[in-house]
Formats: structure tokens, sequence, C-alpha cells
């Protein structure tokens, strides 16, 4: 019996990426889900619904940061967590996902379909893995960082807090990427890269550096 069906989900963000946590969370057995939406001044109705834009406070039950953007995810995750300390931090994995059993996904990380973490990865707090990114063995992902869609990681690799991989990006094996980096879209990470850079190409170099809160998904 799916006992989560009774359980309320709040999902913070109520964008095309907290479309795509809602469809996991159903497939999960979430049956009790209301959203609260960020990026507007006061409340808003769809169908009927009021979408608050309010966090609660003392609220006990289950929640998850449906924001795409790392930095404002953590953000909004630290927001929450200090008006409510007793709430649980919930974990999306996909059905359709593959998981290694040695492998550990920390609270907050969304796995999301074809995606595979291989044998002894760690994807630590509030992480997004994409549709179809292939994490391979030994690998950490920092907390808050972000995978997009048909991203690679090779083996024994470590990605820095907050960094992402765009669109068909690859990191090869044995390499560490710092924090607050962004992988450009089909570039290939041939060596180590240094926090806060932004990098492109196959092989990639970085072109700039970057601030922590700037964004980069647009």
């Amino acid at each position: 019996m799916n006992t989560l069906k009774n359980e309320k989900l709040i999902i913070v963000g109520y964008g095309n990426h907290s479309g795509v946590i809602t469809e996991a969370a159903l497939l999960m057995g979430y049956k009790n889900i209301d959203y609260i939406v960020t990026d507007k001044s006061e409340p808003i109705s769809i169908d009927g619904k009021t979408i608050t834009n309010e966090l609660p406070t003392n609220y006990l039950g289950n929640f998850f940061i449906a924001i795409g953007q790392n930095y404002l995810r953590e953000k909004l995750y630290k927001e929450f967590i200090f008006k409510n300390p007793k709430s649980k931090f919930i974990r999306i994995i996909h059905p359709k996902s593959y998981i290694s059993s040695s492998a550990k996904v920390d609270e907050g990380s969304v796995i999301l379909p074809n995606a595979v973490i291989h044998t002894g990865c760690h994807i630590k707090r509030g992480v997004i893995i994409n549709i179809n990114c292939h994490v391979d063995h030994n690998t950490i992902v920092e907390e808050f960082s972000s995978l997009s869609p048909s991203s690679t990681i090779g083996g024994n690799s470590r990605i820095g807090a907050r960094s992402s991989l765009l669109l068909g990006s690859s990191v090869l094996s044995n390499l560490e990427v710092g924090e607050d980096v962004v992988i450009g879209a089909n570039s290939c990470v041939h060596e180590n890269i240094q926090k806060n850079s932004v990098c492109i190409g196959n092989p990639s170099r970085r072109i700039r550096f970057r601030k922590n809160d700037q964004n980069y998904m647009y």
C-alpha cells in the first residue's frame, strides 16, 4: 500500500520546473500537493485555487524546493527550514531512474527519468539530476548543483556546490569542478575548473568569472 497519498507535500515554486517535480511526485504516490509561488508580490489564483506567496511557519510536513536556479534554490531552502525547522525536505526519485544500491542521494534532490547514478556516488542535498544524465562511479555532486538533460560525469570526479552543467555537457573522469561554476551546453571538461568560472567548448575554456547569484539559465 502506498502511504504517501495521505501525506501533504508543499512544493515551493510554481513555474516549469515545478510541473516536472509535480509529475514525478504524483508517480511516487503524492496526492495532496500545495504550492508556493516565489516570484509574485501577492498570492495568485489559478483554476479557482489560490497559490500563496508566503512561506509557512512551524509546518511539520514534507516540502520540496522546485526552483531551477541553484543559488536561489539554496536560498529558499534556508529560508524555509529556518521558519519550519521540523519540516521534512524530501527527495523526488522518478521511478524510471536508476540508482545503484551503493549510491547515496540526500534530501531535497531530484533524480528524473532515465538518469543513472552509479556505484558509490553521492548526490548531496538539493541537487537536480535531469533526464538522461549519467553520473559514473564514486563521483560526488555537492549541494544545490544541477545537471541539465543529457549531461555526463565520469567516475571519481567532484562537482562543487551550486555548479551547473548545461545541456549535453560532460566532465571526464578524475576531475574537480569548483563551486558556482557554469559549464556551457555541449562542452567537455578535460581539466580541473576553478570556482566561479564560466566555461564553454571542447575542450572547455574559461571565458569569464561570475558572481554566485548571477543568473545563468537564460
